[in-house]
């Protein structure tokens, strides 16, 4: 089938629970597919990375779900291209207030062109101060939608 006409949509969670020990760095996993179709959007589970195929332009929505601090006060988390290692997207802010409850933008929407090299992505934490956050539970967790628009 030809790649440039065919819709590209896959919607991943996480709700197993996963614990972010590293403010920098550290990726956010997504075990379930909960939706996909079209052409296939690979998920590496051992690296925690999508690999986004060529030739398309993507609307890619992140949220949080749920996140408690078991030590820290901030996490932000962003989309990164992990073939240069670069930020590509707005940044994820979750701040503990009242006794480890959350506030913050919670999650980010962001459009990327990819030209002629699949290009390879994935969640990850920019900055903060925790040593410890639990992302996710059996119910709710971090949520990625991946689709083309064009």
């Amino acid at each position: 089938s030809d790649i440039y006409n065919t819709p590209v949509y896959g919607l991943f969670t996480n709700l197993s629970g996963q614990t972010i020990t590293n403010s920098t760095g550290g990726k956010v996993a997504f075990g379930t597919t909960t939706a996909s179709g079209g052409v296939s959007l690979a998920y590496n589970s051992t690296n925690q990375t999508f690999t986004l195929p060529a030739g398309k332009t993507y609307r890619i929505d992140f949220n949080v779900g749920w996140l408690h601090f078991n030590n820290g006060a901030f996490l932000r988390l962003a989309l990164y291209n992990d073939t240069t290692n670069t930020k590509i997207s707005a940044v994820a802010h979750c701040e503990a207030v009242n006794s480890g409850a959350f506030a913050g933008t919670l999650g980010f929407s962001h459009l990327v062109t990819v030209g002629a090299t699949p290009l390879v992505i994935s969640v990850r934490t920019t900055t903060g101060n925790t040593t410890n956050a639990t992302l996710g539970d059996t119910e709710v967790g971090p949520t990625i939608s991946i689709q083309s628009i064009d």
